[in-house]
């Protein structure tokens, strides 16, 4: 970032243009930013870490005394990379993933264009997360699963049928918001 506005500097130095000089008090204006952003970082004490209590909505709830325990089977698989999606969507995490597109969004911008981008960037974000977690779960399934006499086809058909039906879900939204936001003309 040092050298791009000490290049900016150097250019609007022997530069008659007018045009370099406001190139290079804009390059010296960022940097300076990120050197008293990083400056201050330093001296913000660091956060306590958060420990998540055992009853959080992200980790599942052990059954009562009454409760007959859950009996395995392959079509619980089928919910295993949902969970794993939106476990990996915490607020925070989502946070600060917004961030950047509320940066990005010029500032001519009305409000509900700036929903419906925020909207099919969520929409994005969650089937990238679902189908790594697809991967993820298909790659560790098949490794736990290898000693069983199973077909592939089948343990395939119980761990996608839910996820796809996720990504159908999604890809509805998807179509939805463009439709909205009046794309194809």
């Amino acid at each position: 970032m040092a050298a791009a506005g000490g290049t900016a500097w150097m250019t609007a130095l022997f530069a008659s243009d007018p045009a370099p000089l406001a190139l290079a008090s804009t390059m010296v204006a960022v940097t300076g930013g990120v050197v008293v952003g990083a400056m201050t970082g330093y001296w913000v004490p660091v956060p306590k870490p958060i420990e998540v209590p055992p009853g959080s909505r992200y980790v599942p709830r052990p059954r009562g005394l009454g409760a007959s325990p859950p009996a395995p089977s392959l079509s619980a698989l089928g919910q295993w990379p949902v969970r794993q999606m939106f476990a990996s969507a915490r607020p925070k995490a989502v946070s600060r993933a917004v961030l950047p597109i509320l940066l990005m969004m010029p500032l001519g911008s009305t409000a509900d264009a700036a929903m419906l981008v925020m909207a099919m960037s969520a929409v994005l974000g969650a089937v990238l997360l679902l189908v790594s977690a697809i991967i993820r779960v298909s790659k560790e399934s098949c490794r736990w699963l290898q000693p069983l006499p199973l077909p592939r086809a089948l343990l395939a058909r119980h761990l996608l049928i839910r996820p796809l039906a996720v990504i159908a879900a999604l890809a509805l939204t998807a179509a939805w918001l463009v439709w909205v936001m009046g794309l194809p003309r």
